[in-house]
């Protein structure tokens, strides 16, 4: 096999220039969302509770914060004290996750087939929908460190294992079991990495021989375990409500693949190419097919929350495999053609992901927002250090019972105690007896309303 071949085709200087055009437009796309996008809803809760506090109780009882310990408490802590309140550096940490991500993945596949194969496979993480849906809010680090480590995993489990003889080095197997509990305690979906080391057992007789690989497993699998036990409680709330009926799961395989057919054919793909590769003895190539659905598992059975960035990983596997198993179907002169089918990815993946860019461009998140707080900044500070209670309502009249969008923004006024005045009382103009001032949301203004 001659990875150089790839590089034989007389148009590969212009396909190469090609494939790496999309990094530069998401790449802009990135930096554009960190100066303008801003805290939004839930940031402003996680900011507030870990700012002065590492809760290592959680760490041992996942139920306290949802099993993200990595992701919630010591991201927001060490987030806080190296950031402050500027959200630009949260994003720009966001992104060096990602570029990380992306990084271990191009060293995953160019390992394998080239440096011009690993970039490809790089970008398909890179400008994939489903991780600028994560980046654009700030709280979704929750989705984007779990990434990171699974694929530290992945990368590290696939160095250090010597597949010739199935062996694995002591001080490796703990590092390991470190990575994994990092990827566990990001987000509860990071344990099911376990199942690379599980298929290399099932698969490998080398790798079955040796005992510890079958104690890296029963470790990894006991605190997975212990995590979903704990975790019970908190994932039978009304928003992760599971239902195993038909529905329900046509429903979802619907919503991540958008109808039967498309669906279906994710579903024959992965496994029909996980039994090709297989019985091919290519066996890193058949998990990729079969890591696809696995880690759409979590998500197939939720009846209310719906949400593109938790595909991720299922989209990444299927299409890394996907990329992986059309090496292996050429001839070392057909591999001539592979600068143009990952130019042809590199279009495809980029058109797939401009939605999202155009969206998020034209509207960054907690934009309005932003602009709100500095307005209420600028009165407080000039008008208003004689009043106590600021109140809000909408342009446009709700339900008695609904949350403005506005007022949910702010995470219920958190944003401007935060950002604005601590001492100041802030609430709905229904919600209070006594407002000294009222402010109309209207788009990116505050209008004030003497009451």
């Amino acid at each position: 096999m001659n990875k150089n071949n790839i590089c034989s085709n007389p148009a590969f200087g212009l396909l190469t220039i090609i494939t790496i055009f999309p990094i530069f437009i998401i790449g802009y796309f990135y930096f554009y969302i960190s100066i303008n996008a801003w805290f939004w809803t839930e940031d402003f809760a996680f900011y507030e509770r870990y700012l002065t506090l590492i809760d290592f109780e959680s760490l041992f009882h996942p139920e306290l914060n949802s099993g993200r310990f990595v992701s919630r408490n010591l991201y927001w802590y060490l987030a806080d004290h190296f950031f402050g309140k500027n959200s630009e550096y949260y994003y720009a940490f966001n992104f060096f996750i990602i570029a990380s991500t992306s990084y271990l993945i191009y060293k995953i596949f160019s390992k394998r087939h080239g440096a011009y194969f690993g970039t490809v496979s790089a970008l398909l993480y890179f400008c994939l929908p489903s991780v600028i849906g994560c980046y654009v809010w700030l709280s979704n680090s929750q989705h984007l460190l779990p990434h990171f480590f699974v694929v530290l995993f992945i990368f590290y489990y696939i160095e250090q294992v010597d597949f010739a003889n199935g062996k694995l080095k002591l001080s490796s197997f703990f590092i390991l079991i470190l990575i994994f509990a990092f990827g566990l305690s990001s987000n509860v979906f990071g344990g099911l990495i376990l199942c690379l080391p599980c298929w290399y057992i099932f698969a490998d007789s080398k790798i079955r021989k040796n005992p510890l690989h079958w104690l890296l497993i029963v470790l990894c699998l006991i605190l997975l375990l212990i995590f979903i036990v704990k975790l019970n409680n908190v994932t039978h709330n009304s928003l992760y409500e599971r239902s195993f009926s038909f529905d329900t799961i046509r429903t979802n395989l619907n919503y991540y693949f958008r109808n039967d057919y498309l669906s279906l054919f994710w579903l024959i793909s992965t496994f029909s190419g996980a039994f090709i590769s297989w019985r091919s003895n290519r066996f890193f190539e058949a998990w990729l097919f079969l890591a696809s659905p696995v880690f759409y598992l979590p998500f197939a059975f939720l009846q209310y929350q719906r949400y593109l960035n938790y595909g991720a990983l299922t989209y990444l596997f299927f299409f890394l495999a996907c990329w992986d198993m059309c090496f292996w179907f050429m001839n070392e002169k057909a591999r001539q053609l592979i600068p143009l089918l990952g130019a042809i990815t590199s279009i495809v993946i980029l058109w797939f992901a401009m939605p999202q860019v155009r969206v998020h461009t034209e509207n960054p998140i907690s934009s309005e927002l932003r602009k709100q707080v500095q307005q209420l900044k600028t009165f407080n500070k000039f008008e208003g250090q004689a009043l106590k209670n600021y109140c809000f309502r909408p342009a446009t009249p709700v339900e008695k019972d609904a949350v403005p969008m506005e007022w949910y923004a702010s995470f219920y006024g958190l944003a401007f105690r935060i950002f604005v005045d601590p001492t100041k009382n802030y609430s709905l103009s229904r919600e209070s007896q006594a407002c000294d001032i009222t402010f109309i949301f209207d788009g990116p203004n505050l209008k004030k309303v003497l009451e």
